[in-house]
């Protein structure tokens, strides 16, 4: 039987179109199984461990734990403070156990006598940091007997716009001050501002002080941290004295030795305030360097009461080097050199 041509026309066509809806489905359920669903990425879950084995520079925090949240942690550890009661990983001291979810602990270093710290575990991922709940600990000792003079130098003493009293000291062609000031008025009696804020702190371009720790009780051994403009008003020191310039300090190093000798041979005796020395540490020259701290405002602190004196020096003519630094603190012994913000105290 010979089937006309309009029939066989039309069967093609229905052949086609069968071809083209299973194209269609095929292409359909790809699509479908292309587009299906992923898990979201949350911040991860973080539980701060416990405190224990505290010493005057050192505590444990064991047993913190942190998920992943679903995705990958590129680290986590703890971040202290022994300012902010909550901190976090952009304003404080951090230290980095690793990586990815679990359980860890973390060893605390280099801390300060007779602090209280706040401390918190964290873990970061792609979504974000999550803590854990805020520990406190204080460590043991503390930061505040008597200065220890040398007994064998001869002292005078100079007073202040305050009513501070200071013992001086000779060494060399030169006259300084043996203790850190501590005076709250500019020589021409201007009140200077006490300035415990962090955020005022970090934008103040006028002259200002605190106390370390915003707590006055380091003020009659460690004196206050005064910011650049105090320094820059030339009225901070007492009459007929001044903040000492670069070369001036470089003339006292000159006088005494080498680096290392001059920082032994400069700073106060024993481990009333310093946390690092031994018996090569004489300060023969009298001069009593104590180790102060310092505020910083790049992490919104105070810090290294105990290992660190930190003193403002007049730049030189087109320099920018302004503070001097006694720093005793693991491989940094010795004298150093630094540019600080206006803003650092």
């Amino acid at each position: 039987i010979i089937q006309p041509a309009l029939f066989r026309k039309k069967v093609i066509v229905m052949k086609s179109y069968r071809k083209f809806l299973n194209l269609i489905c095929t292409i359909s359920f790809l699509i479908l199984i292309t587009y299906g669903c992923i898990k979201d990425v949350k911040i991860p879950e973080v539980t701060t461990g416990t405190v224990s084995n505290v010493t005057s520079t050192s505590a444990i925090i064991s047993d913190n734990t942190n998920g992943d949240g679903g995705g990958s942690v590129s680290g986590r550890g703890i971040c202290w403070s022994n300012m902010l009661a909550e901190p976090n990983i952009k304003e404080d001291n951090l230290y980095y156990e690793g990586f990815g979810a679990g359980t860890f602990s973390v060893y605390l270093a280099n801390l300060t006598p007779g602090t209280t710290y706040y401390a918190r575990a964290f873990a970061t991922n792609a979504e974000g940091t999550g803590y854990g709940p805020v520990v406190s600990f204080t460590t043991q000792g503390s930061m505040t007997g008597d200065i220890v003079f040398n007994p064998d130098s001869t002292y005078n003493t100079v007073t202040d716009i305050s009513g501070n009293v200071y013992n001086t000291i000779r060494i060399g062609t030169q006259t300084w001050m043996a203790e850190n000031l501590r005076t709250t008025k500019l020589n021409d009696g201007t009140d200077l501002l006490n300035i415990t804020g962090n955020d005022e702190w970090k934008h103040l371009q006028t002259p200002g002080y605190c106390w370390y720790l915003n707590d006055d009780k380091h003020k009659d051994i460690y004196g206050a941290l005064y910011n650049w403009y105090s320094v820059g008003s030339d009225k901070l020191c007492p009459d007929g004295w001044h903040v000492p310039g670069y070369v001036e300090w470089t003339t006292l190093f000159s006088f005494i030795g080498n680096n290392y000798e001059v920082a032994n041979k400069l700073r106060e005796t024993g481990n009333t305030h310093w946390v690092n020395t031994d018996a090569t540490v004489t300060n023969s020259a009298g001069f009593t360097a104590l180790p102060g701290g310092w505020r910083n405002i790049d992490n919104i602190n105070f810090g290294d009461l105990g290992y660190a004196g930190t003193f403002w020096a007049i730049p030189e003519v087109d320099g920018n080097l302004n503070t001097i630094m006694f720093f005793f603190l693991g491989s940094w012994e010795g004298i150093f050199f630094a540019e600080n913000s206006k803003n650092s105290g």
